[in-house]
């Protein structure tokens, strides 16, 4: 997540904002609120991942209808 040139900083920031040494069912909690809030950003380009998706899927979604 945090990217292969990540530095201690980064790791430790990805390890504290996805709770990675909680159990598994507290990591998961947190993972789902983040999607259905909104609140998932890419730490390796620092941009809301949600955002780029929606930004992406339009264009994918118009292809397919011209290509359909």
């Amino acid at each position: 997540m945090a990217g292969r040139l990540a530095t201690r900083e980064t790791i430790a920031a990805v390890n504290k904002t996805w709770a990675s040494t909680k159990p598994i069912y507290e990591q998961y909690g947190i993972t789902m609120k983040k999607v259905f809030t909104g609140d998932v950003v890419s730490y390796t380009q620092s941009i809301n991942v949600i955002d780029e998706v929606r930004r992406e899927s339009a264009d994918h979604l118009s292809l397919a209808i011209a290509r359909g």
